[in-house]
């Protein structure tokens, strides 16, 4: 029986690589996942991001004008 709410493969990213691509620190991201802002999974100790919410917490953020 599949999953309907699994993400795509490929489209899980570490921690890190996460964090790499949003520029910002762990503890940011932690807080991210734990106010429900971004979507994480564990595989054992590896700490998994959906880049698709990530995706869409960071196109949630306000736009710099000037």
């Amino acid at each position: 029986m599949a999953r309907t709410n699994a993400a795509p493969v490929g489209e899980l990213m570490t921690l890190v690589d996460a964090c790499e691509y949003a520029h910002v620190g762990k503890t940011t991201a932690y807080s991210l996942i734990r106010d429900g802002k971004i979507v994480a999974r564990k595989l054992g100790k590896k700490t998994l991001i959906e880049r698709r919410s990530l995706d869409r917490f960071l196109n949630s953020l306000p736009r710099v004008t000037r």
